[in-house]
C-alpha cells in the first residue's frame, strides 16, 4: 500500500495560526521534508513534534522528489512542509506534487497560513479576481516581458518582494505602470505587522526616505477596463480617419461596415464618423450659365485618363479625346488630339481642335491621320 503526500501549510509569522489539523499530520506522518530543517526545527520544538525531517529545497528538488516518490511508494506517509505558508506556492513544492501524481501517489493539501491570500484581504482593493505573480524574475529581459504584461492586467496583482529589493521594484512598477493604488503588507501576523494603503510614486517617495525593514506583499490595483478602453479608442484616434476606414474597405467590407467598425474602435456613433468625412471632403465646384459641377479634388476625366494611360503604358500623345460638355475640358489639356461634339455652344466649340457632328466623325479624321 502506498503511503500519501500531505501538504502542510504552516504560519507565517505567528505560530498560533497553525491548525489542529497540520499539528496532527505532522504528529503522525514517517517523514517531514522541510524546505529549511533550521526553520522547521523551532516549530516542531514547539509544538513538542519528534517526526524525523529531511531538506526538500529548491537546489535538490528533482532528484530529493523522486527519493521521496520512491518512499512514498513503498508506504511512507509524508508530510511537506515550507518555510511559511502553504507548500506549492511560489516554492519547490510544485515538483514533488507533479511527481506524486506521475507514479499514482495520493496528495492531500491542509489548508492555513498563505501569504498571499492574507495581503490580498487586507489590501482594501479589489479581490474578486486576482493574478499571483510572486517574485519577479531576476533576469532583466523576463522581468521586462512580465512588468510589459502587467500593464493591461485588469486583475489586482500580487507580488512578493525582498526589502533590499523592494525600492528598486516600486520604481520600476511606477515607471512601467504609471500612478496605480498600491498596498504593501508588511510582516504579516507578527509583531510589527504593517499595512500602507498608498500610490506607487507616494511609496517610492516614502521608501527613498526610509529603509525598508522585513518581507513585503505587494497588492497592485489591476487596471480598468474603462481605461484600457479609453486608452484603445485614443489610439485609433491618432490614426488618419480615412485611413481608418480604408483599413476596414481594404478587407472587403461595405462603406457601411466599415464606418460602424470605425465608430466602434473610437468609441463615438456612426453619425459622428459621417459628418468627420463630410468636414474632410474638400470639392473642386465649376460652374457657368448652363451647368454646376461639384467633384471632390483631384477627381477630374483629365486625371482619370492619365492613370489609364499610366497602367497601359501607353503614351499620351497616341490618345484621342472626345467630349460633348465643359466638364470634358480638362482632357483636352492632355494633347491636341481632341473633338467636340457640336451642340451649337460656341463657347465649348472653341476648345476643341476638331467640332464634328458624331463619333464616325471623328473616327474618319483619325483613319485620315
Amino acid at each position: 500500500m502506498t503511503g500519501t503526500l500531505y501538504l502542510c501549510a504552516t504560519p507565517i509569522g505567528n505560530l498560533e495560526d497553525i491548525t489542529f489539523r497540520v499539528l496532527r499530520a505532522l504528529r503522525e506522518v514517517d517523514l517531514i521534508a522541510a524546505e529549511d530543517t533550521r526553520n522547521t526545527i523551532k516549530l516542531l520544538n514547539h509544538f513538542t513534534i519528534k517526526t524525523p525531517m529531511t531538506s526538500y529545497h529548491e537546489y535538490n528538488k528533482v532528484d530529493k522528489a523522486a527519493y521521496l516518490v520512491s518512499r512514498l511508494a513503498q508506504g511512507t506517509n509524508i508530510a511537506l512542509v515550507t518555510d511559511a505558508g502553504t507548500p506549492g506556492i511560489s516554492d519547490p513544492g510544485e515538483e514533488i506534487v507533479r511527481q506524486a501524481y506521475a507514479a499514482g501517489i495520493p496528495v492531500t493539501s491542509l489548508p492555513g497560513a498563505c501569504a498571499c491570500v492574507t495581503a490580498l484581504t487586507l489590501s482594501g482593493l479589489s479581490t474578486r479576481r486576482f493574478a499571483f505573480e510572486a517574485f519577479l524574475p531576476p533576469d532583466k529581459k523576463e522581468r521586462a516581458v512580465i512588468l510589459e504584461s502587467l500593464k493591461t492586467e485588469t486583475r489586482t496583482v500580487v507580488l512578493y518582494e525582498a526589502p533590499h529589493h523592494l525600492l528598486a521594484t516600486l520604481k520600476q512598477l511606477y515607471n512601467t505602470l504609471g500612478d496605480r493604488k498600491i498596498t504593501l503588507c508588511r510582516e504579516l501576523t507578527k509583531l510589527h505587522e504593517t499595512v500602507q494603503l498608498m500610490t506607487l510614486s507616494e511609496a517610492v517617495s516614502y521608501y527613498t526616505d526610509n529603509d525598508p525593514k522585513g518581507e513585503y506583499v505587494l497588492v497592485l490595483e489591476g487596471i480598468s477596463q474603462q481605461t484600457l478602453d479609453q486608452e484603445k479608442q485614443d489610439n485609433w484616434k491618432e490614426m488618419d480617419l480615412q485611413a481608418h476606414m480604408q483599413l476596414y474597405l481594404d478587407q472587403n467590407l461595405s462603406k457601411k461596415e466599415a464606418m460602424k467598425k470605425v465608430a466602434q474602435d473610437r468609441g463615438v456613433s456612426k453619425r459622428d464618423i459621417y459628418q468627420q468625412l463630410l468636414k474632410n471632403i474638400s470639392f473642386n465646384i465649376e460652374r457657368n450659365n448652363q451647368y454646376i459641377d461639384i467633384l471632390p479634388k483631384g477627381v477630374s476625366k483629365k486625371n482619370a485618363i492619365k492613370e489609364l494611360i499610366a497602367r497601359c503604358h501607353s503614351k499620351e500623345d497616341d490618345l484621342y479625346v472626345v467630349g460633348d460638355s465643359y466638364n470634358d475640358l480638362s482632357m483636352f489639356e492632355i494633347n491636341k488630339h481632341h473633338f467636340i461634339i457640336d451642340k451649337g455652344i460656341e463657347s465649348l466649340n472653341k476648345k476643341a481642335t476638331y467640332v464634328v457632328d458624331s463619333i464616325s466623325d471623328c473616327l474618319k479624321i483619325i483613319d485620315k491621320k
